[in-house]
C-alpha cells in the first residue's frame, strides 16, 4: 500500500505526424514550386556529398536561408507568378468579379525552419540537463513529433537520466568553456572535474575527446575522418578506461542532436545552443565562472 497514491499518470494525445515526415510533406511542396519532385531533390544532394560538394550549414546561414526564402514565396506569390496576387487584385477591382464571383488571395506555405526547430530541440534538452537534472537520454528523430499547430512534440521518455546537482556544475562549466574556446580549461574539466580516465592521459587527445562528445564534428576535431573512424583513433591514440555515467547519456544528447542536424544539412555546435542554459544555472545558483 505504501507505493498507492492518489495522482494519476495519463497519457495526452498529440495531434501530428513524426519529425521526419512532416519535414518531408512540407519540402516536398516546395520542390515542386521549383518543377522538381522530393526524391530529385534528395538525389541533387546525395550526388553533392558524394562528390564532395555539399557545404553543411550553421544555424546563422540556415537563418538567412529561411529569411530569404520566406521572402521569395512572399515575392512569388505578389509578383512572379502566373497568378500573382496582384493580378488576382487587379480581377477583384474589376467588374469580372462580380458576374464571376471573387478570386482569392493565395500565400504558398513557408517550408518548416529546420534551424529553428532544431534550436529549440538544443534549447529544451539543455534545460532538461542542467535546470531540471533529468533528461531523455534518446532523443531519436523517432521521439519527435511535428504537430498540426507547428509546435514540437517530445514522446517516449523510457530512457530518463538524471544528473546529480554536483555534476550539473561541472558539466555547465564545460559547456561554457567550450564556448569560449578556453582550450586549457576545457583540458582540465575533462580530466579533473568529470573525472575522465584515460590510459596515457593524452592531453590533445583528450580535448578533440571533449569536443567530439559534448560540443562538436567539425573539420577542425575530426580531421576530416567519418565518426566511426575518428572514434577508432582516439581508441587508438588514448584508450579510455572510465567516463562517469551522467556524463556519458548528455554527451549521448550531444551527439544525436548534431545527428539529426546532419540529417538536415546542418552543421550543429552544442555550446552554441547549451551555453546559455549552462551560464543561467550557475549564475542561479551564484556560481561565479
Amino acid at each position: 500500500m505504501e507505493l498507492c497514491s492518489r495522482h494519476v499518470l495519463v497519457m495526452e494525445h498529440l495531434d501530428g505526424v513524426k519529425l521526419v515526415d512532416g519535414i518531408r510533406r512540407q519540402y516536398r511542396k516546395l520542390a515542386a514550386l521549383q518543377g522538381k519532385s522530393l526524391e530529385d531533390l534528395e538525389a541533387e544532394r546525395r550526388r553533392f556529398i558524394e562528390e564532395g560538394k555539399f557545404k553543411f550549414k550553421s544555424l546563422d546561414e540556415n537563418r538567412a536561408e529561411s529569411v530569404a526564402t520566406a521572402w521569395w514565396l512572399y515575392l512569388n506569390d505578389l509578383l512572379l507568378a502566373p497568378d500573382s496576387n496582384v493580378l488576382r487584385f487587379a480581377y477583384n477591382c474589376s467588374v469580372l468579379r462580380w458576374w464571376y464571383g471573387p478570386c482569392e488571395y493565395k500565400r504558398t506555405e513557408v517550408p518548416v525552419d529546420l534551424g529553428h526547430l532544431l534550436e529549440l530541440l538544443g534549447r529544451v534538452h539543455g534545460c532538461q540537463i542542467f535546470e531540471h537534472g533529468r533528461f531523455n537520454g534518446d532523443p531519436h528523430p523517432g521521439n519527435i513529433l511535428l504537430l498540426s499547430d507547428g509546435r514540437l512534440g517530445l514522446i517516449d521518455y523510457g530512457q530518463v537520466k538524471t544528473m546529480s546537482f554536483q555534476n550539473r556544475v561541472k558539466y555547465a562549466k564545460l559547456i561554457v568553456a567550450h564556448r569560449r574556446g578556453d582550450k586549457k580549461e576545457i583540458i582540465r574539466l575533462h580530466f579533473d572535474e568529470l573525472g575522465t580516465v584515460t590510459r596515457k592521459r593524452d592531453t590533445e587527445v583528450g580535448y578533440l575527446m571533449s569536443c567530439f562528445y559534448n560540443d562538436r564534428d567539425t573539420e577542425d576535431v575530426c580531421g576530416g575522418r567519418n565518426i566511426v573512424s575518428f572514434v577508432d583513433w582516439m581508441e587508438k591514440m588514448d584508450p579510455m578506461v572510465h567516463l562517469p555515467e551522467d556524463f556519458l547519456f548528455a554527451s549521448r544528447v550531444s551527439i544525436m542532436l548534431r545527428g539529426m542536424g546532419k540529417a538536415f544539412g546542418l552543421q550543429l555546435r552544442m555550446s552554441q545552443l547549451w551555453e546559455p542554459e549552462a551560464a543561467a544555472f550557475l549564475k542561479a545558483h551564484d556560481i561565479d565562472y
